[in-house]
């Protein structure tokens, strides 16, 4: 792990200085160092994220697998690290070799989070309806991690679905039988949630 020191001097003036160092036990049973489940779902939303995918032993050579396609990555590998890069959606494995042995990592799941802005579109199947006729309008936007909320003139006796469809989340706002009280404006706002 990393075992850090900082000092701070107050005479003549205010002084801070910090240094670290990473101290490795080698652990000849356990190649790869334990990792919490957070560590193993990267959401990639810059240029390049990290696989903290890291070993016990700075001898041990590691490559990266992407597994769905059964390729090979050509991304070096950092020590202190793992792998920096830009990544695919999939799941990567660490595969480590020493002396001739391989042994393989537990996955890694990266997914790409929407990525530039927010682009919400809201639109309703019709914009007149009869009394009594069923009213469905419907938001969407492109991102996974989001949160929707509604106003509407009635603001109750609506069944509200959430649905992905890949390329967008839904969320359909929809009244069985129209009454007068549901003439009005219809407003959906959405939050987008990324990592930070």
């Amino acid at each position: 792990g990393w075992y850090n020191c900082s000092v701070t001097g107050f005479y003549p003036e205010n002084q801070f200085e910090e240094k670290s160092l990473q101290i490795t036990v080698l652990n000849p049973k356990e190649w790869f160092r334990p990792q919490n489940l957070d560590d193993m779902v990267i959401l990639m939303m810059e240029n390049s994220s990290t696989i903290p995918c890291l070993v016990t032993n700075p001898d041990i050579q590691v490559t990266l697998l992407h597994e769905e396609t059964d390729t090979i990555m050509d991304i070096p590998y950092n020590n202190k690290q793992g792998f920096i890069g830009r990544f695919r959606d999939g799941t990567y494995l660490c595969k480590a070799t020493l002396n001739g042995v391989e042994k393989i990592s537990e996955p890694y799941f990266v997914e790409t989070l929407g990525g530039g802005d927010l682009n919400v579109k809201l639109h309703a199947s019709r914009a007149m309806v009869k009394l009594g006729e069923p009213i469905r309008v419907t938001c969407s936007a492109n991102n996974e991690l989001l949160e929707f909320k509604w106003s509407y003139p009635r603001m109750d006796g609506a069944e509200i679905i959430v649905s992905d469809q890949g390329d967008a989340v839904n969320s359909t706002l929809y009244l069985e039988s129209a009454t007068l009280k549901d003439s009005g404006w219809y407003n959906c706002s959405v939050t987008g949630f990324y990592p930070e």
